[in-house]
């Protein structure tokens, strides 16, 4: 099996998975807002096709603009927790 056609059915099932665990989450719980973050992401197959499959599930999907996903963006996260925890509403 040619390389690229392994790489396409990786992307493809990791893909896949993010789309079915969103549709179990949504189902137990209601949620039809998904955030698409970490350094998986970074991967901008498994990126576009994951938006595009949960789209077509009618899903809101956050996706990073401004920081990056993985851990580039992570010590903004935790002063956003550390603030919150220091003014009451964490």
């Amino acid at each position: 099996m040619a390389t690229a056609v392994i790489a396409a059915k990786f992307h493809n099932a990791v893909a896949d998975l993010i789309v079915q665990l969103s549709l179990q989450m949504r189902q137990a719980h209601g949620l039809n807002q998904v955030a698409l973050s970490g350094g998986v992401f970074q991967n901008v197959t498994v990126l576009e096709t994951a938006v595009q499959r949960l789209r077509q599930h009618e899903f809101a999907v956050l996706t990073h603009h401004l920081v990056p996903p993985n851990d580039g963006g992570l010590a903004l996260g935790q002063v956003m927790i550390g603030a919150a925890a220091e003014s009451g509403s964490g």
